[in-house]
């Protein structure tokens, strides 16, 4: 079998990978293309100026939209994502405080039935 190579540095968020070239998306070189399989790689001029120019009109990705959604920065700001920290944590005690009353309750009428 033939083993893994690394032909590329940095940090990449997508490939695309054709017949004719190979391109990445990397985060601080923009986009990067090989015409011989990996073997050498040079900046898609067009591409990453087009990129630059769109600068804060670029579509957000999936993968940063869920975090910000799950660290609260998309809905209340870098400042005071700790406010969603301490409301999820509040809502975390309450549903399993509620979940074990539940549970109790029900024991509690199961053996009144018997």
């Amino acid at each position: 079998t033939k083993g893994w190579t690394k032909l590329a540095n940095g940090d990449i968020h997508g490939v695309d990978i054709s017949e004719q070239q190979w391109s990445l998306i990397t985060k601080h070189q923009g986009i990067m293309v090989s015409l011989d399989q990996g073997k050498s790689w040079h900046s898609d001029i067009k591409i990453t100026n087009l990129l630059n120019s769109m600068a804060d009109q670029r579509p957000i990705q999936l993968g940063k939209l869920m975090n910000d959604l799950h660290t609260g920065k998309a809905l209340m700001g870098s400042k005071y994502k700790w406010i969603w920290a301490d409301i999820l944590a509040f809502v975390l005690v309450m549903l399993s405080l509620t979940g074990i009353y539940m549970w109790w309750k029900s024991q509690k009428r199961k053996l009144a039935i018997k």
